[in-house]
């Protein structure tokens, strides 16, 4: 199967095409490599694998997803820091880019990462059933994200967080951050 997996050099893309790889899939990524090339150099030369360095808000990237069986979704400005310090930007390509690849990919298995941010603060247990309320551009982001993949048979994930070893480390996420301050005896605070 060919998989085309957009921020294929992100935290979780980066291990996600070794995955496939090690499955015997083809595997195309698509990154505008702002953080680099370092978290795909141990498979950038696997027979397997493509890398194309193209921005999903870019045409260039249509002819890379229409060739796929399967679709991941993974690019985005990611967490809302992130889309408050850079808001143009996160709009863009959270929401025009992934609109981008959304249509260039409506015959193939379609597998989009949203965010558990979709739901907003909750006093009561999450489930799938709850009622989205995002409070946050990321979140709103997000969920019009998952608005225009309504009526598809696409796959819609809304992990809470991320977190563990990957090539391309994030130290911002909740958990990674938690064992960052504990290794380098950092005061932390939790309520």
């Amino acid at each position: 199967m060919r998989i085309t997996i957009t921020g294929g050099a992100g935290y979780i893309g980066c291990r996600l095409c070794e995955y496939f790889l090690q499955q015997g899939h083809q595997v195309d990524c698509i990154d505008w490599l702002e953080w680099g090339i370092n978290p795909i150099l141990n498979i950038v030369d696997h027979p397997n694998f493509n890398l194309y360095n193209i921005d999903i808000c870019s045409a260039e990237v249509e002819p890379v997803l229409k060739r796929a069986d399967a679709v991941v979704h993974l690019a985005g400005i990611i967490g809302y820091p992130s889309c408050n310090a850079r808001p143009e930007l996160s709009y863009r390509v959270n929401v025009e880019g992934t609109r981008r690849v959304i249509d260039a990919s409506q015959d193939q298995i379609f597998v989009y990462a949203s965010t558990g941010s979709v739901y907003g603060a909750l006093d009561t247990t999450c489930t799938e059933s709850v009622e989205v309320h995002p409070i946050s551009s990321y979140a709103t982001h997000k969920h019009i994200g998952e608005e225009y993949l309504k009526g598809s048979d696409a796959v819609i994930l809304r992990p809470a967080t991320a977190f563990g070893v990957s090539n391309r480390l994030r130290d911002d996420l909740l958990v990674n951050d938690f064992v960052k301050k504990v290794c380098n005896q950092e005061h932390m605070v939790l309520f």
